[in-house]
């Protein structure tokens, strides 16, 4: 991916390169996606926020330029890995299913 954008606003993210489309995915304010191909006014993108199984790079789709703007540059256009909750240390801090979590259920 050589460009990077950034929502700044509600971004709709569609299966194909129509408006009737179905809608796959919608950005919010600040998500950055990476674009892969320009065709027609249509942007083919990954959205790197938005796990899923179809794309390792993010989840893939269509969007307008509308509501979009260029990222500074730097801005890294694969998704960061995500930290993992620490494991129990101390006490043991098991939810209703018997999970072992650093944040009891309860306290959701």
């Amino acid at each position: 991916m050589e460009r990077a954008l950034i929502a700044a606003g509600s971004v709709s993210v569609f299966e194909g390169p129509e408006e009737d489309a179905p809608l796959v995915t919608e950005l919010i304010v600040g998500e950055r996606l990476g674009v892969l191909d320009e065709r027609d006014g249509w942007l083919r993108v990954v959205v790197p926020g938005h796990a899923t199984g179809l794309d390792p790079r993010g989840y893939p789709g269509w969007a307008r330029l509308d509501g979009l703007v260029e990222a500074p540059a730097g801005t890294p256009t694969s998704r960061p890995s995500r930290p993992t909750a620490p494991a129990c240390r101390s006490a043991p801090c098991s939810g209703a299913t018997g999970e072992t979590s650093a944040f009891p259920t309860a306290a959701w």
